[in-house]
């Protein structure tokens, strides 16, 4: 397993959690600071760190930024396929 893979990923979810509560906190009526979607979101790109250490593709300084980017839009990607499945479950 490739630690820096999964650290790399963690923060890249917890930049994009950020991000998207700063978002949300710019309209007229900002939403509360939930943390347990955070959470959620920094377990999600632990997970996703997890399945990527085994991918063997080891973080160079060279492709830290790539790689970066690229965690941060799989979290997203993912986490909004999960939630649209389970929403499609729910009704």
């Amino acid at each position: 397993m490739e630690v820096g893979t999964v650290l790399l990923s963690v923060f890249a979810a917890i930049v994009y959690s950020l991000s998207m509560y700063v978002k949300k906190a710019m309209k007229e009526k900002p939403d509360k600071f939930d943390v347990s979607k955070f959470i959620t979101t920094v377990i999600w790109g632990a997970i996703i760190g997890l399945v990527l250490s085994n991918s063997g593709v080891k973080i160079t300084e060279q492709n830290v930024e790539a790689q970066f980017v690229a965690y941060a839009g799989l979290i997203a990607l993912t986490e909004n396929i999960v939630k649209f499945i389970i929403r499609a479950i729910r009704r």
